[in-house]
């Protein structure tokens, strides 16, 4: 049986498990309208914006050159003008082609993974409501919460902003580094070259990011489990009086989730910075190098230009994809912990139709010892006796006397 019996919440897997994808895909297959249209506008919007830089270069090379110029006539500076009208109308159209795009892309992609999580969350909490009572013996309630609410949210991220999107990103950073090294390889060997330097930070960033991002969902499953077993055993605590105990716990292991929260933060504030730092000097070095081209006539101005554009356009995918990668690592974690719940078998089903037996004389339970596993006792030496008539009105469950213990105790 595959229950969740330990305590899986420092389990961080990898960013992509074929297992759990294929696990995930039932629940994108009713809307697949969604993933192609989706799918559709981002190869739209990533088309509009490596064309952009190609139009701003015939710009510059055309137009901007002949009006520019002494020696052009008249004639020819009338007709630079309605070239560089329509120019103008071309860059305008691709900006609004790729604006709408971008707006369908992402509407699409996050009304997939909320459809998404709406049925992963029904199909949980329906199957929670079918466990046996030794499932929740041995699984704190607060961790439960967190399966359904936290849990679900992560695993929306790979419908929402996950594997589609980061094919997305691929496709633009290898689409704007093939033209970059048609416009000019000089300065294509340049941004190549920092590459190797990019990777090594995310690399860097990643195993930090991983291991703090873990922790602080150890302290918030901590949090979660304290607050709502506490909050449903407040009778306990009022009635001995606990309740300052209770707030110093509850302070302490909030302090902890603020503390591995300030750590996760820490890693992302520190990491992008030195990425833009990084993106930066490359910057610094296409620049003098294209100007250095540009006064010894092997480079013009249109296609540095051009270059110039194609630059950040592939380092932000770079930077984005990182982030993403911790995402979908926090997605599979969450999809390896929720399906170990929802292929927790029940092995004792209800009747369709329950009914009391009727009970007659007494029952006597004397020295009684139940435990589900090993020595885990749940019932430690209760004695009781019952009239019939008193047990007939449970309706056939165990006695209050009977019952396990709770989680919180």
């Amino acid at each position: 049986m595959a229950e969740a019996y330990h305590d899986d919440d420092e389990f961080l897997g990898k960013a992509y498990d074929a297992r759990l994808i294929k696990r995930l895909v039932p629940y994108a297959r009713p809307y697949l309208g969604l993933v192609v249209w989706g799918t559709l506008f981002m190869l739209l919007a990533a088309g509009c914006e490596l064309v952009i830089p190609l139009i701003v270069r015939d710009t510059v090379n055309g137009p901007f050159t002949v009006m520019g110029s002494e020696l052009a006539s008249d004639a020819d500076k009338q007709a630079a003008w309605t070239t560089l009208a329509w120019f103008s109308f071309g860059f305008l159209a691709l900006v609004a082609v790729q604006f709408f795009a971008r707006y369908g892309n992402t509407y699409l992609f996050q009304k997939l993974g909320q459809r998404a999580v709406l049925d992963l969350r029904q199909d949980t909490y329906a199957h929670i409501q079918r466990l046996p009572l030794r499932f929740f013996d041995r699984n704190p309630v607060g961790r439960l919460v967190t399966r359904v609410t936290s849990d679900v949210e992560a695993i929306g991220e790979v419908f929402a902003s996950g594997l589609v999107q980061l094919a997305g990103d691929a496709l633009v950073v290898v689409g704007a580094l093939t033209m970059m090294m048609l416009l000019s390889w000089q300065l294509g060997l340049i941004v190549v070259g920092s590459i190797p330097v990019m990777a090594l930070l995310t690399w860097i960033f990643r195993g930090r990011a991983r291991n703090a991002f873990r922790d602080m969902r150890v302290k918030l499953a901590v949090v979660n489990s304290f607050l709502n077993e506490t909050i449903q055993g407040w009778r306990i605590t009022r009635i001995f009086g606990t309740e300052k105990q209770m707030a110093e716990k509850f302070d302490a292991r909030s302090s902890d989730y603020r503390d591995a929260t300030y750590r996760t933060v820490f890693n992302f504030s520190l990491f992008f910075p030195i990425v833009e730092f990084a993106g930066t000097l490359c910057v610094m070095l296409v620049v003098w190098w294209g100007t250095k081209s540009i006064f010894e006539q092997q480079l013009d101005f249109g296609t540095f230009f051009a270059f110039f554009l194609y630059t950040p356009m592939m380092f932000r995918p770079i930077r984005e994809m990182s982030e993403k990668y911790n995402v979908l690592q926090s997605a599979m974690a969450s999809a390896e912990r929720l399906f170990r719940i929802l292929d927790t078998k029940n092995d004792v089903e209800d009747p369709a139709q329950p009914r009391a037996p009727a009970i007659t004389g007494e029952i006597e339970f004397r020295n009684v010892w139940f435990a589900y596993q090993g020595e885990d006792w749940v019932l430690k030496d209760v004695s009781f006796k019952g009239a019939g008539r008193q047990l007939a009105g449970i309706g056939g469950g165990r006695p209050a006397a009977a019952r396990p213990r709770s989680s919180a105790c």
